[in-house]
């Protein structure tokens, strides 16, 4: 980029530095060069008169490390919001110099957070342990201050719990070495020690859930479920969690970020069970109470809720006891209003009723008849028609509706849910689920291709099959 750059120059004397760059990654594309991780912002750098690039990321990192004060921390730390700026800053060897003065210097924190931000490979084990110490070192300022992280120690605390976040996203080896580290038992330290007056309870959740994430494309089969055993399990997570949300402001922040949470949580039978008997349930209703204080909060608080309904739905007693307390009801809700207008929140919802449907006759004939439940999903499709995802959301639920409830299928084939489900074949990634679902609707309006059928419809002789 550098050397075509300095040629372009020579060649268009006339053009602007911002011209420059322009005529440089066209040059770069028409070659097929992938330039996602190259620094091509005009205002991130400067070319001297014999050529040499000043990138502004360097001169940053050298005043920070000059001056090692709040000022340049902040300006840093600003510097390096695109991941592009981050890339090269790590091949630049400034992650390594900042890090030379973690944890000993405060100011380190937040820039140091910043720079593994989708960069977790640059943190090796010995640097691991240096974090999870200094962890464990303000969970005990918090407990010497008698549950108080005040002013600059709760900055600090909130920087390193991000430092955590970040190593552990997109890297299920670091998340396996900060678990070894004991990571978990002090972002828990500092969740159980905290105040009412001085909130981290936001980001303690949200450190707790980067560990149960299965998103490192490398590892096939993430150990979320084990993490999650030991969480739970054996350093009781949930009554802690929601012990602390208890002591929070429960603002919209906390709101989201404790139904997300114990969402997160419900890996097994007994999980989900303990989750609604500390509480859950009520915490999740109240909450979406609150839905009138919550306007354009584009969906955050309803996709929280989804995600505990989901989670805790899985054990089936407590399906029954979701379907008493009206939660169809605000599933078909949010469908009508949020889901027609915001794909992801309708895909989630989808898979949340499926799952609060299945094996519970019961719970499915109550949002067919009673909760306008054909007329939602039908509308969630006629919003979002061509997205995989939702489509294939409203083949399982309504796969898991019908397929035990013959006698419900005239409510989707009365409104038309063939013509969308015949349109969904027309995609490749859809034909296949929306010729199951047109099979348990009873439609006639396909034929099915089927290996054990002849020709004509005659079953194929026993010596003829494959």
């Amino acid at each position: 980029f550098e050397e075509i750059y300095l040629e372009n120059r020579e060649l268009f004397e006339d053009f602007s530095p911002k011209e420059l760059v322009t005529e440089t990654i066209t040059q770069l594309k028409s070659q097929d060069i992938d330039i996602g991780n190259l620094v091509t912002d005009v205002y991130q750098f400067t070319v001297t008169q014999d050529g040499q690039f000043q990138y502004t990321v360097v001169t940053l990192v050298d005043e920070f490390l000059q001056r090692l004060d709040l000022a340049s921390s902040v300006a840093l730390t600003k510097g390096l919001k695109d991941l592009p700026v981050r890339v090269f800053a790590v091949k630049q060897g400034c992650f390594n110099q900042v890090f030379s003065h973690f944890p000993q210097c405060e100011f380190t924190f937040e820039p140091l957070a910043a720079f593994l931000k989708k960069q977790p490979d640059v943190m090796d084990s010995s640097r691991m342990e240096i974090l999870v110490g200094a962890l464990v070192s303000h969970g005990a300022t918090a407990e010497s201050g008698g549950g108080h992280l005040c002013g600059g120690d709760r900055a600090n605390t909130c920087s390193l719990l991000q430092m955590l976040i970040n190593t552990c996203e997109l890297h299920e080896g670091n998340r396996q070495q900060l678990m070894k580290l004991k990571a978990p038992e002090s972002v828990l330290a500092i969740l159980t020690l905290n105040s009412t007056d001085f909130d981290v309870f936001s980001i303690c959740t949200n450190a707790l859930r980067v560990f149960l994430l299965d998103d490192d494309i490398r590892v096939p089969f993430g150990n979320a479920h084990g993490y999650a055993q030991h969480i739970v399990g054996q350093l009781e997570a949930i009554p802690r969690v929601i012990a602390a949300y208890h002591r929070s402001k429960k603002e919209l922040e906390h709101d989201v970020a404790i139904l997300s949470t114990l969402g997160l949580f419900c890996v097994r039978n007994e999980y989900c069970q303990q989750a609604v008997d500390q509480g859950g349930l009520e915490i999740a209703l109240e909450i979406y109470g609150k839905e009138g204080e919550y306007k354009g909060n584009e969906g955050g608080m309803e996709y929280a809720l989804l995600v505990f309904l989901k989670g805790a739905g899985a054990n089936d007693s407590i399906k029954e006891k979701m379907a008493k307390e009206g939660c169809l009801e605000i599933l078909s809700k949010i469908m009508l209003d949020l889901g027609i207008r915001d794909k992801i929140v309708a895909e989630i919802a989808l898979i949340t009723l499926s799952v609060l449907v299945l094996r519970i006759s019961v719970n499915a004939r109550r949002f067919v008849e009673k909760c306008g439940g054909s007329e939602a999903i039908i509308n969630v499709l006629d919003a979002h028609p061509k997205s995989v995802s939702v489509v294939k959301g409203a083949c399982l639920a309504i796969n898991t509706l019908c397929n035990r409830n013959e006698d419900l299928r005239p409510a989707f084939l009365s409104k038309g849910i063939e013509q969308y489900l015949l349109e969904g074949m027309e995609i490749s990634q859809l034909t296949e689920c929306c010729k199951y679902t047109l099979r348990i609707l009873g439609s006639t309006r396909i034929k099915l291709n089927c290996p054990w059928i002849g020709e004509k419809g005659d079953r194929i002789p026993r010596d003829q099959s494959l």
